[in-house]
């Protein structure tokens, strides 16, 4: 189905299966001041050589997702299942995105280009990608997540989420994290150019729970040597120490810490302050040196 330059769609009750597109959305294609509703429907084994396996959302697409099921669908790019582009928004609630995937980033959505995306009491299921294995969050783009499971996600940098290049919000409330896998940050991976305030503002009570990776199990936060010019200064870091910014882990495994920074010790104390984590893990900066051990107890 394409949805084009101003139109509407109101799906209902609904299965599509077994589609597939020559380039964006193997299902729906929106694009152009569209407003798209799907309730209560079943999207699977949608395949695309672009973007969107499922959904592809372009151009102020507004789309609205309720008690959805979208699952088994691929993407030649990004978003195995959803895709959201320039200006594009999603709301999803109660709603099971599981075994879909994308050769590139976001095996179950991709946010890009100043779209955003609010996920609500949903679960992201065996999704995979090379980055990000359930999400990807990038361009100037904003992705809030509560009261969400992400469970069994796999990506090269990110098991779970991916936020990079000027991603402005990160939100996540209850959300937990389980059963994924990574080279680096098997829940979430954070790279230098993530908005400091919009991310470190937004993260309450999220829980890790048997995460592997190489490096961070549970987090990856790549950020830049606050001694260099184009890094940030210390003092820009202060504001936020908040002891519910780092999650509780428990039985996660990595060669280097739960919770991995490209960092100094200097910066991390200024930014955390007092961080509690499992007696077994350990927080660590990129040279395998355990911080001081006021931070693991």
């Amino acid at each position: 189905i394409s949805i084009l330059e101003g139109g509407s769609l109101l799906m209902t009750d609904t299965k599509m299966l077994d589609n597939y597109g020559d380039d964006d959305g193997g299902h729906i294609e929106a694009f152009g001041d569209v407003s798209v509703r799907v309730h209560s429907s079943l999207l699977g084994n949608g395949r695309v050589l672009n973007s969107g396996g499922a959904i592809a959302a372009m151009q102020r697409t507004v789309m609205v997702l309720e008690d959805c099921l979208l699952e088994n669908s691929e993407a030649g790019q990004y978003g195995g299942a959803i895709s959201l582009e320039d200006d594009s928004s999603l709301s999803m609630n109660f709603s099971l995105v599981q075994r879909n995937m994308a050769s590139l980033a976001g095996g179950g959505i991709s946010v890009l280009t100043s779209s955003v995306a609010v996920v609500n009491g949903s679960r992201a299921v065996t999704n995979m990608a090379t980055e990000g294995g359930f999400a990807i969050a990038l361009d100037n783009t904003s992705l809030t997540m509560s009261h969400s499971d992400l469970v069994h996600n796999t990506g090269r940098a990110g098991g779970g989420i991916k936020v990079a290049f000027s991603c402005l919000t990160l939100m996540l409330h209850n959300v937990t994290f389980r059963q994924g896998q990574a080279v680096e940050g098997a829940g979430i991976y954070l790279d230098p150019f993530v908005s400091r305030e919009g991310v470190f503002r937004g993260l309450e009570q999220l829980n890790f729970t048997n995460l592997s990776a190489y490096v961070g199990s549970s987090v990856y936060w790549s950020i830049f040597d606050p001694k260099s010019a184009s890094g940030p200064q210390p003092e820009s870091l202060s504001n936020f120490t908040n002891q519910q910014l780092i999650p509780v882990c428990h039985s996660c495994s990595s060669d280097a810490g739960s919770i991995v920074f490209t960092s100094s010790p200097t910066e991390v104390d200024l930014l955390y302050g007092n961080v509690s984590v499992n007696v077994s893990d350990q927080i660590y900066i990129t040279s395998g040196e355990r911080l001081p051990s006021r931070f693991t107890y």
